[in-house]
């Protein structure tokens, strides 16, 4: 994903749609070093989802996703700390699924839930895309895997207090996620969310157009950038 710290190692790059563009040029990226290619799975998440649909249950499944920016462990368990400590404050019943980046060793968050009577699972064996789709809603730090999120249209909130992301306003404006600015924001937007169901459906065209513009609408482009490598070795 975009950041301030971009390396060109090309005379070009492919990259996703229209949104990421505008981002890297506000960064001071030349655009006409700029090729847009889409997101090469996006199309898959797509298919996925429309057919992997969650069952209701009475039990709200809430997902957590962790940075990979390369942040310490203690700055997690720290996050978590505070995380399990503030969803005490929900009054429905409900589930914790934990997505840690793999870079993270965090294998005691599921007794450190426990200290504080979280129902918490951490890393069950599943591809993001299952994990999402278990999913009612998720909360988010700094991961492009909220994008699957997205695609799905669960509900997502991002907070990351190390590193908002959001900051150039191209992913807080978009009003496609709710923002925690911090932990303690988290259980007012779960509860905003589950019983909102008009913010639900306004947050799901935000989300399409978000994810259009971000991730590109073109199809079978990552057969398109195969191809394109292919020919350019000739």
């Amino acid at each position: 994903s975009p950041s301030y710290v971009h390396f060109f190692y090309a005379d070009k790059q492919i990259i996703w749609g229209k949104l990421m563009k505008q981002w890297l040029v506000r960064l001071g990226i030349s655009p006409q070093r700029l090729q847009l290619g889409g997101h090469p799975i996006y199309q898959d998440y797509q298919q996925y989802f429309k057919t992997h649909r969650k069952k209701s249950s009475h039990t709200v499944t809430i997902g957590m996703l962790t940075t990979g920016d390369g942040r310490y462990e203690w700055h997690q368990t720290l996050f978590f700390w505070d995380l399990f400590r503030e969803l005490e404050q929900l009054s429905f019943p409900y589930r914790l699924l934990i997505r840690t980046h793999s870079m993270q060793h965090l294998g005691a968050l599921k007794q450190l839930a426990a200290n504080f009577n979280v129902p918490a699972t951490v890393n069950p064996p599943l591809y993001l895309e299952e994990h999402i789709a278990k999913c009612d809603l998720v909360i988010s730090q700094n991961s492009t895997a909220a994008l699957a999120a997205l695609i799905a249209r669960k509900p997502t909130i991002l907070c990351d207090p190390w590193f908002p992301y959001y900051d150039m306003g191209i992913i807080q404006d978009s009003q496609a996620f709710l923002v925690a600015s911090k932990v303690t924001d988290i259980p007012s937007l779960i509860n905003q969310v589950m019983h909102d169901s008009q913010l639900k459906q306004s947050l799901k065209i935000k989300q399409k157009q978000f994810i259009d513009a971000y991730c590109g609408i073109q199809s079978q482009s990552g057969q398109k950038i195969s191809r394109l490598l292919v020919e350019k070795r000739k």
